[in-house]
């Protein structure tokens, strides 16, 4: 999956489906979550930080996390080249690597997930990286048959159950779940809903 996805990292932003995914994400994204300039904000496969550009403007730290130094690198300029003295990156293995622990005010991850084998465990190490009351918002594929990537190298999942999913955030320990379609994803060989799940984990009062 990593070496897929350094190939590809230049060429990223310029799909017009991805950058109309991502401005349906961030819409879902922030009718969920009101981002404030005393949060510390993580970006799990944050990929060229399209969701990451968006956001960082209204946190007071946010750091991008990925396994492809390709993407990281992309990244990193656009960091650099725009000033973002607020916002880094840092390589991470989402199979194997733990998160900082009790660092986040939110993690949001989007389309990573799937590309995860256990995802019990990654729900896990995510609420862990939460400080008490934090949030968490997940985007990814509901299940589908295959087709939806032109190359399924580093997919682990086709992918999810909605309610599976609400299962493995609640059974982590996350509180006030909820698991919905945000959008759709059309491709010539079939259209593919995309949820948005929502957690937080327990306030200490």
């Amino acid at each position: 999956m990593m070496s897929r996805f350094d190939n590809i990292a230049s060429q990223w932003d310029k799909n017009p489906r991805r950058q109309w995914m991502t401005q349906q994400i961030i819409s879902a994204l922030k009718s969920k979550i009101f981002f404030r300039t005393d949060m510390i904000v993580a970006d799990l496969g944050t990929g060229t930080g399209l969701i990451l550009t968006e956001v960082y403007p209204s946190v007071k730290q946010i750091v991008g996390f990925d396994n492809s130094k390709g993407m990281l690198d992309v990244l990193s300029q656009k960091i650099q080249s725009n000033d973002m003295t607020n916002a880094s990156v840092e390589w991470f293995d989402a199979e194997k690597g733990l998160l900082p622990s009790n660092s986040f005010d939110v993690l949001v991850s989007a389309m990573t997930f799937h590309h995860v084998s256990n995802i019990s465990q990654l729900c896990s190490n995510v609420l862990q990286s939460l400080k008490p009351g934090g949030k968490c918002y997940v985007v990814d594929l509901c299940t589908e048959d295959g087709t939806f990537h032109d190359n399924n190298e580093g997919v682990k999942h086709f992918g999810f159950d909605v309610l599976q999913m609400k299962t493995w955030l609640e059974e982590a320990g996350f509180e006030n779940v909820s698991v919905e379609r945000i959008f759709e994803i059309e491709k010539p060989q079939g259209k593919y809903p995309v949820f948005g799940a929502y957690a937080q984990k327990k306030s200490l009062s």
